[in-house]
């Protein structure tokens, strides 16, 4: 009984045999999509773990004045680093970082 089931079903699959390639091929790249958004997850958390695990209680995060005019002009130049260093000598180290966002738009003719 359950193989007259499986020859039904495999007469059925070589009966429609671009909709069965189709079904696969979807299949496949709907499960290698969803591995490849896991890496990317556990990625991107060991990267944001790593920069975030190396700060302790003895580490602090200066940021530009949120007082100025312009928030996005506003930004801290070598020459605040160094004079923090110079204000705090127990200071053993002292890294610039920089983060920025912008917009991307996308048009298909010249015409946007």
């Amino acid at each position: 009984m359950i193989g007259q089931f499986f020859g039904e079903a495999f007469s059925v699959l070589a009966g429609n045999k671009m909709r069965t390639f189709l079904t696969i091929l979807g299949l496949i790249i709907g499960v290698a999509a969803v591995i490849a958004i896991q890496i990317l997850g556990k990625g991107m958390s060991g990267a944001v773990s790593g920069v975030l695990g190396s700060l302790n209680d003895r580490s602090f995060i200066l940021f530009p004045s949120q007082q100025q005019g312009d928030f996005t002009k506003a930004a801290l130049k070598f020459k605040d680093l160094e004079r923090v260093k110079a204000l705090f000598p127990n200071i053993v180290s002292a890294i610039p970082a920089m983060a920025t966002a912008t917009a991307a738009t996308f048009c298909r003719d010249s015409f946007c």
